[in-house]
């Protein structure tokens, strides 16, 4: 995208270049903007913003409502299916002759509903580590035993 000082800026060249005597296309082709986005961006008074990130965007009509969500989560959750993959679960699921989402769609669930855990230090992650700078052999030359 765009933005907006960098079209005022393009859009400013360009009909100053046109106002000398170029041609549209070859002042568009310098800038590298086509002719149909120039036009675009110059079409009101003022050159405006892009409005793209502010577009509403509606919801996908296949999305997954909060209680198909729950039953993946607590299809997950049996206790026969705890320590299975997705692939897994979707498969006996269509051999029982029930489908109730696709192995994505469990990846996504379970993605989104697992906890984020906060950052753990260093030390808590390698306790060896930490301790060896500490440890009283560690002062000692190398191949030297205390």
């Amino acid at each position: 995208m765009t933005s907006l000082p960098d079209r005022q800026q393009a859009v400013a060249l360009i009909e100053d270049a046109q106002s000398n005597g170029a041609r549209l296309t070859k002042a568009c082709a310098l800038l590298n903007v086509s002719v149909r986005t120039y036009q675009r961006w110059s079409s009101d008074s003022a050159v405006s913003a892009d409005r793209r990130p502010l577009a509403p965007r509606p919801e996908p009509h296949n999305k997954l409502s909060v209680e198909e969500r729950e039953a993946v989560l607590a299809l997950c959750n049996q206790s026969e299916y705890q320590s299975c993959p997705p692939a897994f679960i979707v498969a006996d699921q269509l051999d029982q002759g029930c489908y109730l989402a696709s192995e994505s769609t469990l990846y996504r669930v379970l993605a989104y509903s697992r906890p984020r855990l906060p950052l753990i230090p260093d030390e808590a992650c390698h306790p060896f580590h930490a301790k060896a700078a500490t440890d009283s052999t560690a002062k000692l030359p190398p191949r030297q035993a205390a």
